[in-house]
This record gives C-alpha cells, structure tokens and sequence, in this order.
C-alpha cells in the first residue's frame, strides 16, 4: 500500500502548531503580568501599611511631645513648692513621661477597659501603631552622658556636650551650684542655675561680678510665636534637657518595621517681663476707655496678653508685633512692625498658609500661640499674690533650692522691707526696716512722735526727720494719710546703719507692707482705689543714678508718684561695658509694682504726663480689660482720683533688650518649646543592625504641620 501525501497538509498542521505556540505565549505573558500586578499590588499594599503604621507612630510620637511641654512646666513648678522633697517620685522623669504617655495615649490605640466593655470578643485592633508600653524606658532614653531618661544641659553632664553626634549641636549649658543628683532626677528651676563666665554665643558679659549670669542675650527660637522676632534676640535663660524617643520596631520577618530613633532638646526659657506693653489678661490698645484714639504714642517692640484687642496700630514702630495666647482682635486694617499690613482673621487656617507661601517665611508681626506646635507660654505671677507679703508659707524640703513663693512673688524678692507695725486712723506711727546685712538681716524698729522719728527700741531720737527716707504726711485737703519715701535718701540711710558699700548696693529692692500680726490696729490693703487707707508717696525721685544697679519697689498700697520720677541719665562713665546695649541715654533700671498708681501732686492740676520704658499690668486672666494709659491723676477731690485727658499724656514704649536694662524685680514668663536636633536621627533595622543619621545641622524649629494647640 503506498501512502500519498500532500503537501498542504503539512502546511495545515504548521498553522496548527504556530497557534498552540501563540496560545501559550499569550497565556503566558497574561499570567506574568497578573503576577507582575499582583506584586506590585502586594508591594503597594506593603507600602501603605508601612506608611500608615510611620503615621500612626508619627501622631503618637507627636502628641506624646505636646504632652510634654504640658506636664513638664506643671512638674518644675511642683518641685518648687514646699514638701515636694516628701513626694519626690511625683516629680520625676519617670512620672512626668509616664504621665505624659497617659495623657496623649501614646502606649495604646483604646484603653482595655473600655475594648472590655463593648463585650465583644475577637476584636482586631485597625491602629497598626498599637503598643503595649510597660515601661517608659521602652521608647525613652538620654540622648549621650549623664541621666536615665534625661540628660541635663548642665555644665557638669560633660558626656553629653562632648558626644560626636549631638554635642556640637546643644544649646549653651548652664553651671548649678546646688545637687547634681537632683538636676539629673529632677526639672529642676533655680535661680542659682546660671551661664559661666566663658559660655560661648551670649550677647552680653556673664561674669559672674561685672556681668550678667542669670539672665543674657541669647538666641530666640526658631518658633511662630512673637515674643521676638524671629531669628532674633531676647533677654532670657535658657534651662534645657535632651532625650531621645524610638518608635517602630514593630512586626517580623519580611513585615518587620524599623524603628527609628529622634534625639530632642526640651527648654524652659525664664523669661523677664521686657515687652513694650504686656499684661496677663485682655490688653486694649490704640484706644482710651472712652473710645478715642492714643494720642502722641509709639511703641517700639513687643505687646504681648492673654488676648489683644488692637486698634489704631500705626503708633507701632518698625521694630514691633503682637502677640496671644488665645487671641488677637483687630478693628479693621492695621500695621505692625516695618509697615506689615494685618487685618483680622490674619490667622484663619488657608490664610496663613497663603501667607508663607507668598511671603517665603512663617514668620508674622501678629501671632497666637496655636500658630506653634509644642509651644506653651505661661505667665507666672498675676493679680495680688505678686504685690503681697502675706499668703506665703515657708519654702522647706523643696526640690530644688528656689522655693516657689521666693521666685514668684515679687514682694518676696525684695532685699529691704518696710512694714506697718502699728497704725492710727490709718496713719503710720510706728514701722519696720529689714535690709540685708552680710549673711543675715539688720532689723530696726522705729516709731513717730509729732514727725520726729526715734527708735523703737531706747525711745532714743535716731535722726532727724530729714536725715530719714521714710516719714508719714497728709495729702491733699482731705489730709489723705501717707507714707513719704524720699527715695534718693535711701543709700545714705543704710551707710549710717553700717552697712558696708557692697550691702549698700544689693539692697536695692523694697517692699511696703502691713503687719497685721504686730498689732490690732493695722489694717491689710483692701487693694480698692477709692479706699481711705494709707497711701505711699514718691518724692526725691527725679535722680535715681544713685542706684547702680537699679531700683525696684513692690507694695499693695496705693502710690503717688508725686513729682518727677527716674528722669536723670547715668553718666557715659558709668554706663555698664559689655552688656549689649543699644546706645544713647542709659538710665537706672526701676521698676514699680502697686496695687494702683497716681501721677502728680495731691492738690494740683496735670499739665501733661510723658512715660518711657515699659507697661505691664497685673491683674489676673478674669476677663477684666486692661487700658495701660487710663492715668489717673494725684488730684486728691476724690479718692479714687481723676484720669486724665489723653491729650495731656504722651508715651514712648520700647523692648528691653540687655540685660542692664532689667530692674531687680521682674515680672516672669515661661516659654516651653520642643525641638528636634536635626541630623541625629537614627533608623534602626529590623535585625538589630543601624544607620547612621545625617552630617551637618543644629537644632530644627519646634513647629510641626498641623499646628494644633497652644498653651
């Protein structure tokens, strides 16, 4: 049989193998690219669940930081107040992160009692950051040398400020003469934390005898927060402790989560009252009480409040801004320092961000707290406790060495004390004088027998009435009674007590207060105006250069200032050297804190009222609005006084900015920041292993992007 074959039929069954050949490259090429998309999409999904676990630590490790700068003040405070030495554990860095760790709920997404009380089992946790957190130390560590959790910006912490990494990029550091263990263990506030003589970067000398050691010129922030301008200066100390927090590290295997390690510098600046105008409460600027406008003023530098209400701003000088904790009202366009237009709802979110888009800074003559994130400004001392004697109790087994009352209390600061002893109908007769006399005090009790003072103790005529500082007198018709001070007498006084001319100078503070222990008839201040107590009179004020280091006063009597007050320079020879002031005529520094201030005699007219220097009122946050220019006169028809008309006061308001400017006494804030030392940051690998953070760099700003919060 022969088989005929044609030759179709092998072109027949090569079409049929080309197809089959076809058919599996298509199938193949469609499995590779499912598996390819599958991949990649497994790889997107891997993406995305690292991200959003980066983000869940990311919020956490951010609210724990808000936290912070919450609870840390709060703590310092606390180991301040008397017996906090008994509960010392409180105040620990231990607690106060596990107390800020419970605040902000870093440790955990929903606390187990309330998962428990859905009554649901098998519950799948969607907060792929969760953590269990047995101990703070699990993401919290010092940074280099000295400290557990913290490490302080103390001079003596040598292995911190010299670590490769992060000691080129610290802040100045601070010398203590009091415990090392409890500046580790503890944030510690004290005044005797000051710069050394030789600490780099200060705008002013620190010796500790010619200079200024406590408080300098040192950077401000890099913060949207006005206390000064950005980038700028300001007058301050600068307490400050590193730490570092890790997060991540979570998962194994190929899901494993590195963790990563941020090294951080947390500060307490001390800042003294130093801003043009400045109050607590709500501040009303640019307009009188009655409505019209500020005349013959302008303020160079800063107004800072709780809330500012702010009209007729173009009084402020190219220099100035406005700053709130809460809030900034404006009545339509306005003007802040170098012509910087700013209207109400300046800081609406979309409007500032539009701003420092267009601008190319963040920065802004007008501010609020909430524009900085891990920010907190706090002023401390407000209303009558400031200007009282009275309500203390005694500063022992504190923390640290400065007791809250002596710190806070601007009567309590003062080296010399005059006090009511015994009084009729209101007039002084017999009183107290307490200076500082080497290590101790010098007491001396004296009383008054038809104006000639004698002393207390032998019935002895001590001096003359004119060769004393203090007398008492009546003003006005009415026969208002007062206490006089002559206050240029005061340092020939304390020579004729003996004091030595170093003790002479130091004691350059006085407080003007009741005791009302001492005796039934003396009455504690009501702190009203219109009352008929007695009063304290300025006079022999016009030339104060005899105060060297300045003078300050604190009573919670009325006062009077009876004739010109502070208005004679210091001569260029004894202006102070190296302590960065700006030039032209330098004057004592002095500050006066009252219960209520009258300006000019008690039985004249006030042909005008010129102020120069600063403005600060005292009065508690409650709301209550604070003119500074409402001046009321010494005319003495009502006791409550008259103010005057605005055409008759002129002011010139400017910033502190050297230390020499400050007077003894100040008024104190805190401004509480957090910042990353930028360039440290260290991934660590799942398997143990590490990498290095960056090379060069400092300390970034405290903002972060969603700006939520203040103080």
């Amino acid at each position: 049989m022969k088989l005929k074959v044609r030759g179709s039929f092998f072109k027949r069954r090569s079409q049929g193998y080309a197809a089959l050949a076809m058919v599996a490259a298509i199938g193949v090429s469609a499995l590779l690219s499912l598996m390819f998309v599958f991949q990649q999409g497994m790889r997107s999904h891997e993406r995305q669940v690292m991200n959003q676990v980066k983000i869940d630590y990311r919020q956490k490790e951010d609210a724990l930081l808000r936290a912070l700068v919450y609870v840390v003040p709060n703590k310092a405070i606390g180991a301040m107040m008397p017996n906090s030495a008994g509960n010392a554990s409180n105040f620990s860095w231990d607690q106060i992160f596990t107390d800020a760790i419970a605040l902000s709920n870093a440790g955990g997404a929903l606390n187990s009692a309330v998962v428990d009380g859905f009554g649901i089992s098998g519950i799948i946790n969607a907060n792929t950051g969760d953590m269990n957190l047995t101990s703070t130390s699990q993401i919290v560590g010092v940074v280099a040398g000295d400290g557990s959790l913290m490490g302080p910006g103390n001079v003596s912490n040598s292995g911190l400020l010299t670590d490769g990494l992060t000691g080129g990029k610290l802040p100045p550091a601070l010398a203590y003469s009091g415990s090392y263990s409890s500046d580790l263990a503890y944030p510690i506030i004290s005044l005797n934390k000051q710069y050394p003589a030789a600490t780099p970067g200060l705008g002013a000398s620190a010796d500790a005898t010619t200079g200024y050691p406590v408080y300098n010129i040192i950077d401000y922030p890099d913060i949207r927060f006005g206390l000064s301008s950005q980038n700028g200066k300001f007058v301050a100390k600068r307490n400050w402790w590193a730490f570092s927090l890790t997060f991540g590290g979570g998962g194994t295997g190929p899901n494993a989560m590195p963790a990563m390690k941020k090294n951080y510098v947390l500060s307490i600046y001390e800042v003294p009252e130093q801003m043009a105008l400045s109050a607590a409460g709500r501040l009303q600027v640019g307009t009188f009480a009655d409505g019209t406008d500020w005349q013959n003023t302008i303020i160079r530098g800063g107004v800072f409040a709780g809330e500012v209400e702010a009209k007729n701003l173009s009084l402020l000088g190219a220099s100035s801004r406005i700053s709130a904790r809460r809030s900034v009202k404006l009545n339509g366009t306005n003007s802040v320092g170098g012509g910087m237009s700013v209207t109400e709802g300046f800081d609406r979110l979309g409007t500032r961000e539009a701003r420092w888009a267009s601008s190319g800074s963040d920065f802004y003559g007008a501010s609020v707290a909430s524009d900085s994130g891990r920010v907190a400004v706090l002023p401390l001392s407000q209303g009558d406790q400031f200007i009282r004697t009275s309500g203390a109790v005694a500063q022992t087994n504190t923390l640290s060495d400065t007791g809250w009352y002596e710190y806070a209390m601007g009567a309590l600061q003062c080296k010399m004390k005059l006090e009511i002893t015994k009084q009729q109908t209101a007039r002084p007769v017999e009183i107290r004088f307490t200076c500082q006399q080497g290590a101790g005090l010098l007491v001396k009790n004296y009383k008054s027998t038809d104006g000639t003072w004698v002393n207390f103790e032998n019935d002895v005529p001590a001096n003359s009435l004119q060769s004393l500082p203090f007398y008492w007198e009546n003003l006005g018709a009415t026969g208002h009674p007062a206490l006089a001070i002559n206050l240029d007498e005061i340092p020939d006084f304390l020579r004729n007590l003996g004091l030595n001319p170093g003790d002479v100078i130091r004691n350059n503070s006085l407080s003007i207060s009741a005791d009302t222990a001492a005796d039934a008839s003396v009455v504690l201040p009501s702190l009203t105006d219109d009352s008929a107590e007695m009063s304290v009179v300025f006079r022999q004020a016009e030339n104060l250069t005899i105060f060297t280091k300045g003078l300050s006063i604190v009573t919670d009597y009325k006062v009077y200032f009876a004739e010109n007050f502070n208005q004679t320079p210091v001569l260029a020879s004894d202006v102070p050297n190296n302590a960065g002031l700006p030039g032209g005529d330098y004057y004592p520094p002095v500050s006066v804190f009252a219960a209520h201030k009258h300006f000019g005699t008690v039985d004249g007219s006030i042909d005008s009222i010129a102020l120069s220097g600063q403005l600060t009122s005292l009065n508690a946050d409650d709301g209550t609005v604070v003119n500074p220019l409402n001046i009321k006169g010494g005319a003495n028809t009502a006791l409550a006084g008259q103010v005057i008309a605005g055409n008759k006061i002129s002011a010139d308001l400017s910033q502190i900015v050297s230390p020499a400017e400050l007077p003894p006494i100040n008024r104190m804030t805190w401004l509480v920041t957090i910042e990353e030392i930028q360039g440290t940051a260290i991934t660590i690998a799942a398997n143990g292993g590490g990498g290095g953070g960056g090379g060069g760099g400092s300390l970034g700003d405290g903002d972060d992007e969603d700006d939520a919060g203040d103080d």
